[in-house]
């Protein structure tokens, strides 16, 4: 079975991301339920935590937090999983020839649908949490798909080298810890010091977070430039990670992946 031909890469994709829901559905009780609690329960879940519990002193500290944790969850939960996304189907290389990218590409496309279901649910919390600049919340149109251009990068670069770096899967999970709190998570990183803060400019997922919280929180378009700098970074990254799928095409049936 050949799928090298570019028509045939959509319903390929398509078919996987749907195998991939259907999958999910099928290991648990309530079905499609999940989709819309899991993500429900993860957003109440640290609003008991930080509003209920702890309490920062900050006002609208929980929306601020929720708004990093939605882009946030996105961008990890795919990175995470497109690292082992070729490990995972290496059956499927050894029987049909495809492109490698397509791998992430599923992983991509099915992360997307549980992001815009956690966004929805954030955005009928926002108003409930006295956070409601409607009028600025459209400037998301244009700022998720940046978001997505940058993830999709990254993942297809990490779903290359893994296979020939086991060791960076471990890497990656532990450094998206270090990656989260370090990249304005939990403060503003307007308000650091100005040693600091321009070395915080040059992390694109700090840009993601201020770009995402800007219009949802205070009302205001996030700064272009620096999201068309992390547009350029996923442009790059991806057309990367596509040389280097195509160039080991040969090598990853071959190789003894754990």
């Amino acid at each position: 079975m050949n799928l090298t031909q570019k028509s045939s890469w959509l319903p390929l994709v398509l078919w996987r991301i749907q195998c991939e829901w259907k999958r999910e559905l099928k290991r648990s009780l309530l079905g499609m339920t999940w989709w819309f609690l899991e993500p429900l329960l993860y957003l109440l879940a640290f609003y008991a935590v930080f509003g209920l519990g702890f309490r920062s002193g900050t006002p609208g500290f929980v929306a601020f937090l929720l708004c990093g944790l939605v882009s946030w969850k996105w961008f990890s939960a795919t990175l995470a999983t497109s690292a082992g996304a070729i490990t995972a189907h290496r059956n499927l290389i050894g029987q049909v020839r495809c492109p490698k990218w397509i791998f992430s590409g599923v992983v991509f496309g099915s992360n997307l649908v549980k992001f815009l279901i956690l966004l929805l649910v954030l955005l009928c919390l926002l108003p409930l949490m006295g956070e409601s600049p409607l009028a600025s919340w459209w400037h998301l149109l244009w700022v998720i798909p940046v978001h997505g251009v940058f993830i999709l990068g990254f993942s297809i670069l990490t779903s290359a080298l893994c296979p020939f770096l086991p060791d960076l899967r471990i890497l990656i999970n532990h450094g998206l810890i270090v990656l989260m709190f370090g990249s304005g998570l939990t403060f503003d990183v307007r308000l650091l010091d100005p040693t600091i803060k321009p070395w915080m400019d040059w992390n694109p997922v700090s840009v993601l977070f201020l770009s995402f919280r800007l219009p949802l929180l205070e009302g205001i378009a996030p700064p272009v430039a620096p999201l068309m700098g992390v547009l350029a970074l996923g442009l790059l990254l991806g057309l990367l990670g596509v040389f280097l799928l195509k160039r080991w095409d040969g090598t990853y049936a071959k190789l003894e992946m754990y």
